[in-house]
């Protein structure tokens, strides 16, 4: 679980700066409605998500929001990712 969360945390941030956005939220999309968007205040736990982030990025730094620096947070998602136990092969 947390390895898939990475991953999805990774292509967040590769696509937020693809589009050249600097930051990006998670949408909690249980609480948001029509008019109105909740961002997640922290990760999702395990029982929490579906395997799926909806995510909206900003050019600026979102006011009074948890928000993801994206190139910081790719290349964090890279170094834990290389420094991580290789999976065993059958």
């Amino acid at each position: 679980t947390e390895r898939v969360m990475d991953l999805a945390l990774l292509k967040a941030s590769q696509v937020a700066q693809q589009h050249d956005f600097k930051y990006f939220v998670i949408v909690d999309q249980a609480t948001s409605t029509a008019g109105e968007v909740k961002y997640r205040t922290a990760l999702p736990g395990a029982g929490e998500w579906n395997n799926e982030l909806l995510i909206q990025a900003f050019k600026d730094r979102p006011h009074r929001t948890f928000s993801f620096l994206a190139k910081a947070t790719e290349q964090t998602i890279y170094e834990k990712l290389r420094a991580a136990a290789e999976p065993a092969t059958l």
